[in-house]
């Protein structure tokens, strides 16, 4: 069911993070039985390809958690030309991997120009920000200790 959040620069699972823009969503959710565990838009079991979880928004950046647990979660994000998440810090460790397009991200005023199939990780409590360069899909893994 498409779900619609007005003036979101970043949508995830129906809450915004930056007031600017607006996107059109998906927010179906599918919770594993008997589990802490959330999976959105994976079938267990099922290849997929990750980049077709998220669709390129005009202006905005679009993420989509597909698994949300205890131990931590993993997002898929669709990032327009120019868009990005500007410089924060997190109190966990995550993996960004590059699916698609091109981005600069900066992690203690250190910047990586990255492109498909390149990997960083984000140490905890370490600023970092994103940036797209070209229209780019991320997979980001945050890991929770």
């Amino acid at each position: 069911m498409p779900c619609f959040e007005p003036h979101a620069a970043v949508i995830e699972d129906g809450r915004s993070y930056s007031k600017s823009f607006s996107a059109r969503f998906d927010c179906a959710t599918a919770v594993t039985a008997g589990t802490r565990s959330r999976r959105v838009g994976l079938t267990p079991g099922q290849r997929q390809k990750l980049a077709s979880l998220v669709s390129y928004r005009a202006g905005s950046v679009v993420s989509r958690t597909v698994i949300d647990s205890g131990a931590g979660t993993v997002t898929v994000f669709a990032f327009d030309e120019g868009d990005g998440l500007s410089e924060h810090a997190v109190p966990y460790d995550a993996l960004l991997y590059v699916l698609e397009g091109e981005a600069l991200v900066t992690v203690a005023g250190h910047a990586n120009r990255m492109e498909a199939g390149d990997v960083i990780i984000l140490p905890a409590r370490r600023p970092h920000a994103v940036s797209a360069t070209k229209k780019f899909k991320m997979l980001l893994v945050m890991l929770r200790h």
